[in-house]
């Protein structure tokens, strides 16, 4: 567990090469590549904006990779945490 003190890493993911040219002047969609992990009652929490660039993202998947919890919080255009939650997400 991290203790609270400790610095929240924050990791990265970097879409394909063509989206990333469609986004290169949009602040916006670089924001939202961003998942900020969080202690939050003793439980690590990720948290991520998903960009409309994404084509799908397996949040499975995802916590697997970056050793994260099951319980993610997720907010997405037209998706909320509760659907969002285990599944593969369109954008």
């Amino acid at each position: 567990m991290i203790a609270q003190s400790e610095p929240i890493p924050a990791i990265i993911i970097q879409p394909p090469v063509s989206d990333m040219e469609k986004a290169q002047n949009n602040d916006a969609t670089r924001k939202n590549m961003a998942l900020h992990v969080k202690n939050i009652n003793g439980m690590h929490m990720v948290q991520t904006t998903i960009a409309k660039e994404n084509q799908r993202l397996s949040l499975n998947s995802l916590g697997e990779s970056i050793n994260a919890p099951t319980t993610m919080v997720v907010s997405a255009d037209r998706t909320d945490a509760l659907e969002a939650q285990g599944k593969t997400i369109p954008v």
